[in-house]
């Protein structure tokens, strides 16, 4: 039985997409339905939305029915004062049309947001996804000035040592999802990918146990904690 351990910082992949870009499309390929509290039939396009993380600013295309008809709005919302404005509508269209903007240098009247309108819904949702891609685009800034590469091998070897895999003729492999504190402590930690195993979950869960508290993060690093992925992968067929 051969076993082998995988280890990986989230913050250095997921969020590298963000460093360079103050402006980013989102690319997808439908709508998606924004949940609200009256039910409304609302979606938002999201094959463009268009974030400004300089100012905390999105545009973006909902579509909503009323009635037997279809109602599109080009918005654009001011997530740090709560303000949104229409930039341009087209309202009364069949319910199966099809119907684009053209997103050019958008300008619309910013004002409040009245409550349990389509636009509040849609400003709500855009903004909570503006507001983590800011974070994750701060931590990636962060993490590329600290040097992690020591400290994920020091860290991959000390839990290896404390890890004690039960013994059997299958194949196991879990993946484990845990949070370190600047100062190494151990926030939280879960199952992220079971072995289906009760007891290969346990023994890998064990192994992060015994190894915390870890080493204090890097200097370098100005985040207050860092999210770790680590593989505990026992394959008795030597393949990886």
């Amino acid at each position: 039985m051969t076993c082998l351990t995988k280890i990986k910082s989230f913050k250095f992949i997921i969020f590298l997409l963000f460093v360079f870009f103050p402006i980013t499309q989102v690319q997808a390929n439908t709508w998606v339905k924004i949940k609200n509290s009256k039910n409304l039939p609302l979606y938002i396009e999201t094959t463009f939305i268009e974030y400004n993380y300089n100012t905390q600013s999105a545009v973006y295309t909902i579509k909503y029915q009323n009635k037997n008809l279809m109602n599109y709005i080009l918005i654009k919302s001011d997530c740090k004062n709560f303000l949104a404005g229409i930039a341009d509508n087209k309202s009364g269209l069949a319910l199966n049309s099809k119907y684009s903007f053209i997103y050019s240098t958008v300008s619309a009247p910013m004002k409040s947001i009245k409550h349990g309108t389509p636009i509040y819904y849609a400003h709500n949702y855009v903004c909570k996804q503006l507001r983590q891609e800011t974070l994750q685009q701060k931590d990636q800034i962060n993490t590329k000035e600290a040097d992690f590469d020591s400290y994920i091998k020091e860290l991959q070897i000390k839990i290896k040592q404390n890890w004690d895999p039960p013994k059997g003729t299958e194949s196991k492999r879990v993946v484990v999802i845990f949070k370190i504190a600047r100062d190494g402590r151990l926030i939280s930690h879960r199952v992220y990918k079971s072995s289906g195993l009760a007891a290969a979950d346990r023994a890998a869960m064990h192994a992060v146990e015994l190894t915390a508290p870890f080493k204090p993060l890097p200097p370098e690093y100005k985040g207050d904690s860092v999210d770790i992925q680590f593989t505990f992968d026992c394959n008795v067929l030597n393949k990886y």
